[in-house]
């Protein structure tokens, strides 16, 4: 479930907002923020000053799409790892999202690429930028809280 969605903030205003969704909800225990580039400025600021609910400490986790996946025999880095995992729990039946038809058009589009070590590749966010005109921006926010929240009864994200 999107929880909000908002562009052209500050790093401050960003982790601000972030906090006050996640101490709204009680079953909120994991903020999950994309780490590279202008998100670590949000990353830090949450931990310097981590939001709490009626159920205790909220966890920042920082996430970064280039790192080594987990699996690293089967998936190039973490993004793609994400992506091709979040994939396959759409094929399983057991997640499902909304009817948001531009969360659905990022999710069903964005290629990716059998590598010649036979790893896979998600396609790259300039590239498929440069193809598509947009941005996989809430895909990916998606594929990355579902990573990072594995084995968690509900996933919210924003």
């Amino acid at each position: 479930r999107l929880a909000a969605s908002w562009m052209g903030k500050s790093t401050q205003e960003t982790a601000g907002l972030l906090g006050r969704l996640a101490e709204a909800d009680e079953d909120v225990d994991r903020i999950v923020v994309d780490d590279v580039g202008v998100g670590g400025g949000v990353t830090d600021r949450l931990r310097e000053s981590p939001p709490k609910n009626k159920r205790g400490g909220i966890s920042i986790v920082a996430f970064n799409g280039g790192a080594a996946a987990r699996h690293p025999s089967k998936y190039a880095n973490a993004i793609s790892e994400a992506w091709l995992e979040l994939a396959e729990e759409f094929i399983r039946g057991k997640i499902s999202i909304e009817n948001d038809p531009a969360l659905i058009s990022q999710l069903s589009s964005r290629r990716r690429i059998i590598q010649g070590d036979r790893t896979l590749r998600l396609e790259t966010k300039k590239d498929y930028k440069n193809r598509t005109g947009i941005s996989p921006d809430n895909a990916d926010a998606l594929a990355m809280t579902m990573i990072a929240t594995r084995g968690g009864p509900r996933i919210s994200w924003a």
